[in-house]
């Protein structure tokens, strides 16, 4: 089963298709700005219980998002974009607080799309986009968020 938990806190269990690809595709600055900031995923089945975040940045028009494939998971999974991007930082508001995030993690709506679409079906990573660790990724001031 999976359950999608808006930026607002509204759960949605079940969320269709239709409704994943509009949000991801279409949903800009008001939608996430409407509460703290990111969104979450979680998908359950007899054998597996992992879940996203999903984190949108209004000037790159990029997703932010870390895979969790174990419930308590402490070391998530990011997807890599761009590697001509890496050393650069963006800075997104979660929950009132400013927070500056490797640029290279930070995939289109394109590619958001389609790990979101993978992951609803399968609660797994998308195959064909390469993840690292989040503590492999360079940090602000060696610290991560």
């Amino acid at each position: 089963m999976i359950t999608f938990e808006e930026p607002n806190g509204n759960v949605i269990k079940s969320p269709s298709p239709n409704l994943l690809q509009e949000i991801i595709l279409c949903k800009g600055k008001e939608y996430w700005e409407l509460g703290s900031g990111e969104a979450s995923l979680d998908f359950v089945d007899a054998h597996l219980k992992s879940f996203l975040i999903l984190i949108f940045s209004y000037s790159s028009n990029e997703y932010y998002i870390e895979y969790y494939p174990r419930q308590r998971e402490t070391n998530p999974y990011l997807p890599v974009s761009d590697l001509s991007k890496e050393g650069g930082y963006f800075e997104v508001i979660v929950s009132g607080e400013l927070y500056r995030l490797p640029s290279i993690a930070f995939v289109s709506r394109k590619k958001a799309s389609e790990i979101i679409e993978v992951f609803a079906k399968t609660g797994m990573m998308c195959r064909n986009t390469i993840w690292k660790r989040k503590s492999d990724f360079d940090w602000p001031d060696d610290k991560e968020n």
